[in-house]
């Protein structure tokens, strides 16, 4: 219960940060950065990040990228 409770305020925040062109400082980390981009902004991240880092050892799972 507790979990969804944060994911719903954590959510609204993205959508208010959405709103006002803001971001929190941990986008990449708590935040669901990915689905909030559009292409091609999202084929370039991926692309940067199998070229920079094939296997996903650095970083695993920040940007929403697994």
């Amino acid at each position: 219960e507790t979990n969804r409770i944060v994911n719903e305020a954590r959510e609204a925040l993205n959508n208010l940060f959405d709103e006002l062109g803001a971001a929190h400082l941990q986008i990449g980390k708590k935040y669901h950065y990915r689905e909030h981009l559009q292409e091609p902004s999202s084929s370039l991240l991926e692309s940067l990040k199998n070229a920079v880092d094939p296997k996903r050892l650095m970083n695993p799972k920040s940007l929403g990228l697994d």
